[in-house]
């Protein structure tokens, strides 16, 4: 959208010089009644006067800053294509990390955490500034919560029940702080799984959670 905009301007900025140079031509061609346009069939002469000669001058330099606009449009769609392609690149890793910390997390929670309904889990761990933790202590606060050793979990039943195209009952999501970062677990279930229900799942969730972010 930008680069046609870009574009566009470019070539109104170059339209209206060739119509300037137009219009100064045929001011000077009723002014100076000697003056004549070549014959039809001949090329047309060089220009003689001085009129002729600025409005020459006038129109290449509309069709150099017209060119010039269009690179520089051209420069920045592909500056900005590549940054959104990267950004989303970024995104799709970051879901991959998350994902495969999850599928860890899920293959000792299985051990403990005995169901017969699919569920799936997505870790991830967010380096935080002191104004994303202050967003979060604030979150925390507007959140249900359960103390799990000395971490205050706190969870919500979130509306959003989709995960790559698939489609889930229920999906919760748990955070709490942990040092400098911030986590966050994703969980979701084909159960009809209620808030206590998974209030009770975080006591084996948890542990298991903070075992993977530390190598263990």
């Amino acid at each position: 959208m930008a680069a046609m905009v870009c574009r566009t301007i470019a070539l109104v900025v170059a339209m209206s010089a060739l119509a300037g140079c137009e219009n100064r031509r045929q001011r000077e061609l009723r002014r100076d009644p000697q003056t004549v346009q070549p014959e039809r069939g001949r090329a047309p002469a060089s220009p003689t006067s001085k009129a002729e000669q600025q409005a020459e001058a006038i129109r290449q330099g509309a069709e150099d800053l017209a060119r010039r606009e269009l690179d520089r449009a051209d420069r920045q769609a592909t500056a900005a294509a590549e940054a959104i392609v990267g950004g989303l690149a970024q995104v799709e890793r970051e879901a991959e990390a998350a994902l495969a910390a999850g599928r860890r997390v899920k293959a000792e929670l299985d051990k403990v955490y005995k169901t017969d309904t699919d569920y799936e889990l997505a870790v991830s761990r967010i380096d935080a500034d002191d104004q994303a933790a202050s967003a979060h202590a604030a979150r925390l606060q507007a959140m249900p919560t359960v103390t799990i050793g000395a971490v205050t979990v706190g969870y919500v039943d979130e509306s959003e029940r989709s995960l790559r195209g698939v489609r889930y009952a229920r999906h919760f999501r748990a955070s709490w702080r942990r040092g400098d970062d911030l986590v966050w677990v994703s969980y979701f279930s084909r159960e009809e799984l209620d808030a206590a229900a998974f209030a009770a799942l975080l006591q084996k969730l948890v542990p298991l959670v903070e075992r993977e972010l530390t190598g263990g």
